[in-house]
């Protein structure tokens, strides 16, 4: 079986825009907003600003918060001491066991030098997302990427849902242009990190292009799990689901945002935070139980309405001007993401990333005309992606605020000091209204394409 990685052979109706946009003039541009335009297409002012953006965070790192280097110090124990590969890690995915596993090699038996080496792997890997994007004309995606890894701060050299997130962003870059690298691209997200798996149901659609995603996806999760199968056996293949579906309620979860917020201005000493067995501090008493339903409950509509998406893009109309479009998609995708951070039981500062890369992405689709009115969608379009990054970004802040910023305020202090929850619960009130913009501004999009 073979994946088509480009489109130039394929018909019409599978490319972003048609003959009849040239009809339709390009919004028009106020002077202030064009000369802005010119000064920030300039290579050097981005590669300036990024090395600027970074230094600054590596001072931060170092003057204050070389503690976040928990993470891949675990990954080093936990490879280090663990000889059976089956046994290695199993809240993961298999195949990060064997990415892991390159930062240990120049590392010999060195914590010090493996965290080292993780970093730079990572730093990397921003980088690399950045030029990228710039290279494939995103300017303003490379932008917003730039701004939105300052905003949390160092915590993107030391957490690995980067990859991921650069893979689901660059796959949203190719989602029309090359669809068969695009899937192929989900289907390694979804092998490092489970969460990208329910982004093919979004990406649905009849014709060419969305047979090639949805085969590019399919065939590398296959090729994927059978190899995983082969090296470890089925238990440590379906680890990570049955270890995500035990742990508790995490303090910094939207579903425990009530519970902290009794700890913070209630009866403090009734709710007690512990850090458990995995690996994440969860909090104990009165309405864990409903918020942990709840969490169940929300998860059950995440998954309802990608599948509510994937059944109006199948039916949605392949007539230019009707069709949906490389934003539409990307749309889907903040949406649903979104929609997993906010309905989880656990969130993890770093899951910022998950929506960090789609929303760069969904920036540059937007300013990319299509529809029957090109001019009037693209200033639509522009108003939902501006909406949404900004409130990414105002997130990013208060998540950075809050961890590492300020986390032993949280756990460690009883009352929970109250500016320090108030942060957090101001970042997952800004969590629900995304998700509930892009999923509300998705699934009307969908719902008009397939009206058609």
């Amino acid at each position: 079986m073979t994946v088509h990685d480009e489109t130039s052979d394929m018909p019409d109706v599978t490319r972003e825009s048609s003959p009849v946009d040239d009809r339709w003039p390009a919004p028009h541009r106020p002077p202030l907003a064009e000369t802005a335009r010119r000064i920030a297409a300039s290579p050097l002012l981005l590669l300036a600003v990024w090395g600027v953006s970074r230094a600054i965070m590596l001072r931060e790192w170092s003057a204050h918060y070389q503690y976040i280097t928990g993470d891949p110090r675990y990954y080093f124990w936990a490879l280090h001491s663990t000889p059976s590969i089956d046994q290695r890690l199993p809240e993961y995915p298999a195949p990060v066991v064997g990415f892991l596993e390159l930062f240990r090699w120049p590392a010999a038996n060195l914590s010090s030098v493996y965290i080292f080496t993780f970093a730079i792997g990572m730093a990397l890997l921003d980088a690399a997302f950045t030029v990228v994007l710039w290279r494939a004309g995103a300017r303003l995606a490379a932008w917003y990427w730039m701004a939105f890894g300052f905003c949390m701060g160092s915590l993107i050299w030391f957490r690995f849902d980067v990859l991921p997130a650069v893979f689901v962003g660059v796959a949203l870059l190719w989602v029309q242009r090359r669809p068969g690298r695009s899937g192929v691209l989900i289907g390694l997200g979804a092998a490092v990190k489970l969460w990208p798996a329910l982004l093919l149901l979004p990406l649905v659609h009849r014709g060419e292009a969305g047979r090639r995603r949805v085969q590019g996806v399919l065939v590398t999760g296959v090729v994927l799990a059978v190899i995983s199968w082969a090296a470890v056996g089925w238990t440590r293949l379906v680890s990570p689901l049955t270890w995500q579906g035990d742990r508790g309620l995490q303090i910094e979860s939207v579903p425990a945002s009530v519970a902290m917020f009794g700890k913070a201005f209630g009866h403090a000493i009734d709710w007690t935070i512990d850090f458990s067995k995995y690996n994440a501090y969860e909090i104990t008493g009165p309405g864990v139980g409903v918020a942990l339903k709840v969490s169940t409950l929300l998860m059950g509509l995440v998954v309802a309405v990608a599948v509510l998406l994937a059944v109006l893009g199948w039916r949605s109309s392949d007539r230019p001007g009707h069709r949906l479009t490389a934003f539409d998609f990307t749309l889907a995708a903040v949406a649903i993401n979104a929609l997993l951070i906010v309905a989880n039981k656990t969130f993890s500062p770093q899951y910022m990333f998950w929506v960090g890369a789609p929303l760069a992405v969904l920036l540059h689709h937007a300013g990319r005309r299509g529809g029957s009115h090109p001019a009037q969608s693209v200033r639509s379009q522009q108003r939902i992606a501006w909406w949404l990054g900004g409130l990414g970004l105002v997130a990013a802040v208060l998540t950075q605020i809050e961890f590492p910023g300020n986390y032993n305020d949280l756990i460690f202090v009883t009352p929970a000091d109250p500016v320090i929850t108030g942060d957090l619960l101001i970042r997952n009130l800004l969590m629900v209204a995304l998700a509930v913009s892009a999923t509300v501004a998705a699934v009307a999009r969908y719902v008009r394409s397939a009206r058609a």
